[in-house]
């Protein structure tokens, strides 16, 4: 049979021993892996040597991001660990020496205003400007004292910034014209409509501070310092008229930190040497024994004010009076004239005076129409009207037809006649007629008509109160009536708080 085919014998394989495979160790492995896979670690090794620098590099930009900010706010407070911003308000500035006392720390009463800075030439100016009326003890709360302890008359403190916007140096002239804040709010039914302001020219550059030295001071954290400048603190209040007042308190850290004062304490320390002109309201004595009137420059009492007054006296009388635009009669009017709300008329009634009787040729039974402005939303006027019956008539020489119901009206009790009246709202002063000076001549702000307290409450309360004084019987003594008040009262009550700026 043919011979089938075989493959050839490999002597070499034949002739050798099998393949002997040593175990490998984890290290050579690990070497092996790591120089087989060598692209892929390299790779590997880039991406977490980048992550890490970005993660490094960030950790240290937010360090330094933080000590930036820390740095900023420690230049804006200095040594300053609480404040009392009033704004609109004013208190005493005396208010300041005597919590020093009690506390047993710095603290400073300055006056904060929004003003503008110019050189006299006109040639560059700064807006936006703090200016501020400070003393000695505010320059004790920086972090590092300036060359000067006080500011003298007729002088003025730049920071660095304002004086580099302004191109002046020291011994340099700068005028100032500053915002001169009225007791009555902006927002205020009445409230004047002019912007007052008050000058301060050709005051010399004294100094120009350095952030460390207060000049970056400010209560509102920013990463750019505002335009500061500084003047004396008596000379401010002069030039505003408003001598004695502050809207601004400051409190210092104690020598140890864990020893300066809280809020807590700063406010009972408060509430222990505050006085009524604190709250802005003041006990004035009647003449011809009408009774002691408690008042505000803010024209309304604050609603705690006003309750605390009720709660001292069950006898006392509350008075509302409002100006009102017009008093219509038919197709006769009398023109801007004082009104007031008096608990002793009935709702739904109103008392003309004689005056007023007369030129409208109004009697008893007839229906007379009011129209008056109210603040709406945004502080837009509205004017609204309301209908009342004549109840009566009052004499011109009656008790009732009292001129000292009407209260300070910025703008309108100081003006020599109605023509110069700023009441906040446009006027037509074409209706004003001559009988109508002389009445302002003859009688001042003695009301023209009277309605019931209930009645004026309802149609003109606003948020700033629903009464413009509360009336005592003039056999209470004054003082004690202060002192109970004030035992009535908290600080808290009429914006009077304490904030702890640095704990923010």
């Amino acid at each position: 049979s043919p011979q089938r085919w075989a493959p050839p014998v490999n002597c070499s394989m034949a002739s050798s021993p099998p393949t002997q495979f040593k175990p490998m160790s984890t290290w050579s492995l690990v070497l092996k892996s790591f120089r087989f896979y060598a692209r892929s670690h390299v790779g590997t090794l880039l991406g977490v040597a980048v992550g890490t620098m970005v993660l490094v590099g960030a950790l240290l930009v937010g360090e330094s991001v933080r000590g930036s900010l820390r740095d900023m706010a420690e230049a804006r407070l200095g040594r300053v660990e609480l404040a009392l911003p009033s704004n609109d308000r004013l208190f005493r500035a005396e208010l300041a020496s005597q919590l020093r006392d009690e506390l047993g720390t710095g603290t400073a009463a300055l006056l904060q205003l929004p003003g503008v800075a110019k050189r006299p030439s006109g040639e560059t100016r700064a807006n936006n400007v703090v200016v501020m009326g400070v003393n000695e003890a505010f320059w004790k709360l920086a972090l590092e004292q300036p060359e000067f302890a006080e500011i003298p008359e007729d002088s003025i403190v730049l920071n660095e910034r304002l004086a580099k916007q302004l191109g002046v140096k020291k011994g340099n002239r700068v005028n100032l014209r500053v915002h001169n804040p009225s007791q009555l709010s902006r927002d205020a039914p009445m409230a004047p409509i002019e912007d007052s302001t008050a000058s301060l020219a050709q005051l010399e550059v004294l100094a120009i501070v350095s952030d460390a030295e207060f000049g970056r001071f400010s209560l509102q954290a920013s990463q750019v310092p505002p335009y500061n400048a500084f003047v004396s603190l008596g000379q401010l209040q002069e030039a505003i008229e408003k001598p004695a007042m502050a809207n601004l308190m400051l409190v210092g850290q104690a020598q140890s930190p864990a020893k300066s004062p809280t809020t807590d304490q700063a406010q009972t320390a408060l509430a222990r040497h505050w006085q009524l002109a604190d709250a802005q309201a003041q006990l004035l004595q009647l003449p011809d024994g009408k009774g002691i009137e408690l008042r505000s420059p803010r024209v309304f009492l604050d609603p705690p004010l006003a309750r605390a007054a009720l709660e001292v006296s069950t006898e006392a009388t509350e008075v509302l009076t409002y100006f009102v635009n017009k008093i219509q009669l038919g197709d006769k009017s009398t023109p801007y004239s004082m009104a007031s709300a008096l608990t002793v008329f009935e709702p739904g009634t109103i008392w003309l005076n004689q005056w007023t009787a007369d030129d409208l040729q109004a009697k008893v039974g007839d229906e007379v129409e009011l129209s008056y402005y109210t603040v709406g939303t945004m502080r837009q006027l509205e004017e609204r009207t309301a209908k009342f019956t004549v109840g009566g008539i009052i004499a011109m020489d009656d008790p009732r037809a009292d001129r000292t119901l009407m209260p300070e009206f910025p703008g309108m009790t100081d003006s020599a006649n109605c023509a110069d009246w700023d009441t906040g709202f446009p006027m037509d002063l074409d209706a004003i007629r001559d009988k109508d000076e002389d009445y302002w001549d003859q009688y001042k702000g003695t009301p023209k008509a009277f309605i019931s307290l209930a009645s004026g409450q309802e149609i003109w309360s606003n948020r700033f109160g629903d009464l413009t004084a509360v009336r005592f019987a003039s056999t209470d003594d004054k003082a004690a009536l202060g002192q109970e008040l004030l035992a009535k009262l908290n600080p808290i009550d009429t914006g009077l708080t304490f904030h702890d700026i640095r704990g923010q």
